[in-house]
C-alpha cells in the first residue's frame, strides 16, 4: 500500500471517470499572489474571503448568469480480458463539445425565470468490442439546445447532423442484438424522427410546485456555515504534511479576487486489488469583484483490476478538459424568438 497521500488520488481520478474548443484554463490569475500556507491567520483570512465571495456570487447569480465552455477527451476506455483469452472493450474516442448554460430572473421567482442550455460541435467515435466482433457508432458537429421561459421547455433538435446521429445509434442498436428486423428497424427510425425538430411543451406542472421565492442574497448565518465549510475542507489538506503542497490558495490582496489550485500526480495507488494511477489539476477563481469567474480541470488516469490473472480489467481516461467562463447580470441569456416552434403532439407525450 502507498502512502496516504497517494490515496487523494483515488477520489480525484474516480471524479475524473464520472466527469473541445479551447482549453481549460487551469491557471492562477496574473497579480494574484499564493497566501502563506503556515500562517494560521493568513488561511483563516483567505476562508472568510472566499466564503464571503461566494455570497456575493449568488446574490449575483439568481439575478442572471450564463456559463460557457467546452469539455474533451482523447480516450475513455474499458477493457477487459477473459480467462479464455477472449477481449471485451469499449472506447470513446476523442469526445469534444462547446456547450453553454444560462438562467436569469430567478430572483423575481421560478415563475418568471428564464433557462437555456446548448451543445455545439458535438462529436466522438465509440468503438465497442465483444466475442470477436466490433461495432463503432460516429457523431460529428452536433447542436442541440432547450430553453425554458414562461413555464414552457422549448427543444431544437432539427440540426441535420442530430437526426444523422439519430439514425445511426438505431443502426448501432440493432447490431448489437442477435435477430435483427429490417421494419422494425425502420420503425425505430420513424418514431425517434418526431420527435426530432423544433418543439415547445407548455405546463409544466413539476416546476410549478417549485417554491417561488428565492431569496435574493445569503443570510449571516449561512454565510458563517459557507466560511466553515471551505474552511474545514483546506485545513484537512492543508494540515496533513503529505499533502499539503498540492494545493495553492491565491489572493488578489487589494480585491475579492481569490483563487484554489490543486494539483495531484502519483504512482500507482494500490486499493485492495485495484491499481489506479493518474495525474490532475484544477483551478477556481474568483475575480477582482469576487465573483466565480472560471473553472478549469485537466487529468489523466488509469484503474487496472487484477482478479484471477491472467482475467483483469483496464480502465483509462487520457487528456480530460473541462472549463467554462461565466458571466452575470439580467440580460446575459439570449432567448430565439420561438416563432418557427411547434407545440410537440400530445401523442409522443
Amino acid at each position: 500500500m502507498k502512502n496516504k497521500s497517494k490515496l487523494l488520488l483515488l477520489p480525484a481520478s474516480l471524479m475524473l471517470l464520472t466527469g473541445c474548443g479551447a482549453s481549460a484554463n487551469t491557471s492562477i490569475p496574473r497579480g494574484y499572489t499564493p497566501i502563506d500556507k503556515t500562517d494560521a491567520a493568513a488561511r483563516q483570512a483567505f476562508f472568510n474571503k472566499v466564503g464571503e465571495d461566494i455570497a456575493l456570487t449568488y446574490a449575483k447569480g439568481v439575478e442572471g448568469f450564463l456559463a460557457e465552455g467546452s469539455f474533451s477527451f482523447k480516450e475513455l476506455s474499458f477493457t477487459q480480458t477473459k480467462t479464455d483469452k477472449t477481449v471485451n472493450s469499449f472506447k470513446i474516442a476523442d469526445f469534444k463539445a462547446n456547450y453553454s448554460f444560462g438562467l436569469v430572473g430567478l430572483d423575481k421567482g421560478t415563475s418568471k425565470a428564464k433557462a437555456m442550455i446548448k451543445i455545439e460541435n458535438l462529436g466522438f467515435k465509440l468503438e465497442y468490442k465483444k466475442k470477436g466482433k466490433e461495432y463503432t457508432l460516429n457523431a460529428s458537429d452536433i447542436d442541440a439546445a432547450a430553453y425554458f421561459v414562461d413555464n414552457t421547455v422549448y427543444y431544437d433538435a432539427s440540426d441535420k447532423d442530430v437526426k444523422n446521429f439519430a439514425n445511426d445509434a438505431v443502426d448501432f442498436a440493432a447490431s448489437l442484438m442477435e435477430t435483427k428486423d429490417a421494419n422494425d428497424i425502420a420503425d425505430a427510425k420513424k418514431d425517434v424522427e418526431k420527435y426530432l425538430g423544433k418543439y415547445y411543451i407548455k405546463d409544466n406542472d413539476d416546476v410549478e410546485d417549485i417554491a417561488d421565492s428565492i431569496p435574493s442574497s445569503l443570510t449571516t448565518s449561512e454565510k458563517t456555515k459557507i466560511k466553515t465549510v471551505v474552511g474545514s475542507v483546506l485545513e484537512a489538506i492543508l494540515g496533513d504534511k503529505e499533502t499539503k503542497d498540492i494545493l495553492t490558495l491565491a489572493e488578489d490582496k487589494n480585491s475579492n479576487g481569490a483563487a484554489i489550485s490543486l494539483a495531484l500526480s502519483s504512482d500507482p495507488v494500490e486499493v485492495e486489488e485495484t491499481a489506479v494511477t493518474g495525474d490532475m489539476k484544477a483551478t477556481l477563481v474568483f475575480d477582482k469583484e469576487g465573483l466565480f469567474s472560471r473553472f478549469g480541470f485537466q487529468g489523466n488516469a488509469d484503474v487496472v483490476t487484477e482478479l484471477d490473472s491472467p482475467k483483469d480489467s483496464v480502465g483509462k481516461l487520457t487528456k480530460l478538459d473541462f472549463g467554462a467562463n461565466f458571466k452575470y447580470g439580467a440580460n446575459v441569456v439570449k432567448m430565439p424568438s420561438f416563432t418557427d416552434y411547434a407545440e410537440l403532439p400530445a401523442e409522443l407525450l
